[in-house]
């Protein structure tokens, strides 16, 4: 999807480029990264999309996700 989106500059029936900024900032590739414009999509759902509630909930199942390494302290 991101290179559809992003650097080949095909649109879909549900992303939409909503802003681009290329003509100040080409796509590079720089040092081993890639740098380039900021694009921002427009993102149309499907009336028929079916999201688990489970998406909606707010409580962390694994807790190890909030734990921070010691070595990035």
């Amino acid at each position: 999807l991101f290179t559809r989106l992003f650097l080949f500059n095909q649109e879909d029936e549900y992303f939409k480029i909503g802003y681009n900024d290329e003509n100040s900032m080409p796509l590079a590739l720089w040092n081993g990264r890639l740098i380039g414009p900021l694009k921002i999509w427009e993102v149309s759902y499907p009336n028929d999309l079916n999201v688990p509630e489970e998406y909606y909930g707010t409580e962390i199942i694994n807790k190890e996700v909030t734990k921070v390494k010691p070595e990035y302290t």
